[in-house]
């Protein structure tokens, strides 16, 4: 069965009502890395059970809210993207996974917003005062990798 690399089982501090856990700084990178673990035996039903909340609990509450956002259960990436943007010379360390509405005309004329996903890899700099940060890679060779929900982007592969 795959296993799922994820955040261990601590609760997140932001959902604590206790000031001292709100009150900590964020994780830096480093600790963020060295608090992920790996799930073991993850089933497809996991997955889909994951994403039924979601769609649930996020997309179907925003559809009602406002009928012209369109959003759907999975992204469709390419393998060979995902490469080009590793291999671009950035050295990337993290990649930051943005949401987004991308607004789109329609056949009658009105605007309707499509769920999109933007992926922009992160490496680790030093900066002018000798301390490594990191920043978002911006280079000429840097790939960002724009993915649209599916359903309802007509141009994504079926599910099996």
């Amino acid at each position: 069965m795959p296993k799922l690399f994820t955040n261990n089982g601590a609760p997140d501090p932001s959902n604590s009502e206790s000031p001292d856990e709100q009150s900590k700084p964020p994780m830096t990178y480093q600790e963020y890395l060295n608090q992920r673990t790996i799930q073991e035996n993850v089933t497809e039903d996991y997955v889909l059970q994951q994403n039924a909340s979601f769609m649930q609990g996020a997309a179907v509450p925003a559809q009602q809210n406002n009928p012209s956002v369109q959003m759907g259960e999975y992204f469709v990436i390419p393998v060979t993207e995902l490469r080009q943007m590793l291999d671009s010379g950035d050295n990337p360390d993290f990649i930051h996974v943005y949401n987004a509405l991308k607004s789109n005309a329609n056949s009658n004329s009105s605007t309707a917003f499509t769920q999109s996903t933007i992926l922009v890899p992160v490496k680790k700099v030093t900066n002018d005062n000798g301390a490594e940060v990191h920043v978002r890679a911006n280079s000429a060779n840097t790939f960002y990798i724009e993915a649209y929900s599916c359903p309802p982007d007509k141009r994504c592969p079926p599910l099996p």
